[in-house]
C-alpha cells in the first residue's frame, strides 16, 4: 500500500491484466504526469511487473490515454526484442476487432542507441558502462566502452543487461585482495563479488521502476564510481534507490515527525556540521504534507550549500528511520 500525504493530489488507474486476469492499481501523483506522450498516438506507457500467468514474474506495458484509461497492454519477453501480444497485427484494420474499437496497435521497435553525457565524469574506479534495456527498447552508453575489466550482469527477470567496465588498476587491486582472501577461505570463488552486488542491485531496480528518467544515469554512474570498491550495505542501497527515483518520487512527512526530528538530528548525525544539519532540517520542513515537490525539488532548496552525496547520505537515514516517507509511481494489487 502506498502512503500518501494527500489523496487529492493523485490519480488512480485500475486495469485488469488480460494475461492473468488480476486487477492492478496505479497511483499517479499529478505532478508525475509527463507533458509529452510516449508515442505517436498520444499514449503514455507505464511498466507493471507482477506475478502473472503460472505465477511467473512478468513485465506488462500499459498504454494509458489522456483520460487515464488503459487502452492497450503488451507482455514483454525478456529473451526477445519485441512484444508478445494476444493479437494479430498482420490483419487489415477492418478485420482487427481491436482496431475497430479504437484500441491502438503497439508496434515492435528496434533498439535505440542512447549516448549519455559523460563530459564532466571524473572516473576513479570505473571507465563506463553499457545498459541494454529490453523494456524501453534502448541501449545506453556511458563513458569509455570496452576498456578495463568488463563485468556483465543480468537483472532478475532478464530485461536489463548491464556491462560495467572496471578500471584496470582497480580490477587488479580487487583481484589481488581476492587472491589473499582465497588462501584463508576457499569458498570465496569470485574476485569481483562486491562490485557485482552494486551492478546487480541497479539492474534489478531499473527493471522494476515504472518510468526511467534518463537524466539521472550520469549521477548514478558517479555514485557507483565512488562506492563500488566497498561492500554495499542497506544504507548505501537506499541512497542508490533515492538517486534513481530522485525526479519521480515525492518525499513527505507529518508535522509531529518533523518536530521529533529536531530533537534527534544531531544524535543521528554526530559528525555532520551543524550548518549542514540546519539546512537539512529546513528541507524536511518543506516535506510536511508535501504532495507536489519531488525529491529533486527538495534537494534544490539546499543544493548550493549541501553536496548531492551528503544530501543522499542524510535523507537515506531519514527514510530508513521513518522520519521521511516517499510516494513513488508503482502498481499494487487491487
Amino acid at each position: 500500500m502506498i502512503n500518501l500525504a494527500s489523496k487529492s493530489a493523485i490519480e488512480v488507474i485500475v486495469y485488469q491484466c488480460i494475461y492473468c486476469g488480476k486487477k492492478r492499481r496505479l497511483v499517479i501523483p499529478r505532478t508525475f504526469k509527463p507533458s509529452k506522450s510516449s508515442d505517436s498516438v498520444g499514449l503514455i506507457d507505464y511498466v507493471d511487473v507482477h506475478r502473472c500467468e503460472n505465477d511467473e514474474l512478468t513485465a506488462i506495458i500499459c498504454f494509458v490515454d489522456a483520460n487515464s484509461a488503459v487502452r492497450s497492454q503488451v507482455k514483454i519477453k525478456a529473451t526477445h526484442a519485441g512484444y508478445i501480444a494476444e493479437r494479430d497485427f498482420t490483419k487489415e484494420k477492418k478485420e482487427d476487432p481491436f482496431a475497430i474499437l479504437g484500441i491502438p496497435s503497439p508496434t515492435k521497435k528496434e533498439f535505440i542507441d542512447v549516448n549519455i553525457e559523460s563530459k564532466n565524469f571524473k572516473a576513479r574506479n570505473i571507465e563506463g558502462f553499457q545498459i541494454k534495456d529490453r523494456i524501453r527498447k534502448k541501449i545506453y552508453y556511458f563513458g569509455k566502452q570496452g576498456k578495463g575489466q568488463a563485468l556483465p550482469t543480468k537483472s532478475r527477470l532478464g530485461f536489463i543487461d548491464i556491462t560495467l567496465f572496471l578500471s584496470k588498476k582497480v580490477a587488479d587491486q580487487l583481484y589481488k585482495e581476492w587472491e589473499k582472501g582465497l588462501k584463508k577461505d576457499k569458498r570465496r570463488t569470485f574476485p569481483y563479488t562486491t562490485t557485482r552486488k552494486w551492478v546487480q542491485h541497479l539492474a534489478d531496480e531499473m527493471e522494476s521502476i515504472i518510468r526511467l528518467d534518463e537524466k539521472m544515469l550520469p549521477y548514478i554512474a558517479e555514485y557507483i564510481d565512488k562506492h563500488i570498491t566497498t561492500e554495499p550495505n542497506e544504507q548505501r542501497l537506499i541512497e542508490l534507490d533515492l538517486l534513481l527515483n530522485l525526479t519521480i518520487s515525492i518525499p513527505w512527512t507529518k508535522r509531529d515527525k518533523y518536530e521529533q526530528l529536531g530533537d534527534v538530528i544531531q544524535e543521528l548525525f554526530p559528525n555532520k556540521p551543524v550548518k549542514e544539519l540546519a539546512d537539512i532540517v529546513m528541507s524536511v520542513a518543506s516535506c510536511i504534507d508535501n504532495n507536489e515537490k519531488t525529491l529533486l525539488d527538495i534537494y534544490n532548496l539546499v543544493s548550493k550549500r549541501v553536496p548531492l552525496s551528503e544530501f543522499l547520505d542524510i535523507f537515506g537515514v531519514l527514510v530508513a528511520k521513518g522520519y521521511v516517507n516517499l510516494t513513488k509511481l508503482q502498481f499494487t494489487s487491487y
